[in-house]
């Protein structure tokens, strides 16, 4: 990228953007040329604004803490002696399986529970999402990795 290097978020690359306006935009320069220029920027800006909002997955878009958080969160759960499934997709933690009897430790920890669904999930929201997705499409949007419940790990590990 000519224009925009070391962009890590969309917050450094709008801050870019702006800079670059104020530098480039043809209002701002009477006697100079600078249509050109400005289309480059904007062909690149509209490139990696696509590109963050496309890809935000893992931890792109999540500064140190909530990685800590989510990662504490999912130690947290996959430690609990109960038939569940754990899966993390995106930056989201789903909990499924017979999770009745643990509904407490899961709200202690954070986790919602998401009727439609039938499972509990943990997250942090930058947005509301207007359109209902299943988990299918969920998990191909974002990615999934599931984790045994460590009551299957200790039966995995006792054979």
């Amino acid at each position: 990228m000519k224009w925009f290097s070391n962009i890590n978020t969309i917050a450094d690359l709008r801050n870019r953007y702006k800079q670059l306006l104020i530098k480039y935009h043809p209002d701002n320069n009477p006697n100079t040329d600078t249509t050109a220029i400005m289309q480059e920027i904007n062909s690149e800006y509209d490139e990696l604004l696509k590109y963050f909002t496309s890809n935000q997955t893992s931890y792109q878009q999540n500064d140190y803490e909530t990685e800590t958080e989510l990662k504490n969160i999912l130690n947290e759960v996959i430690k609990i002696k109960a038939d569940i499934l754990v899966e993390l997709i995106g930056t989201w933690i789903w909990v499924s399986g017979n999770t009745y009897s643990i509904r407490k430790q899961l709200s202690e920890l954070g986790f919602d529970w998401a009727p439609k669904k039938k499972m509990w999930y943990w997250g942090k929201s930058t947005h509301r999402c207007t359109t209902p997705l299943d988990m299918s499409t969920i998990r191909e949007k974002y990615g999934s990795v599931v984790y045994r419940a460590r009551q299957e790990q200790e039966a995995l590990n006792a054979n």
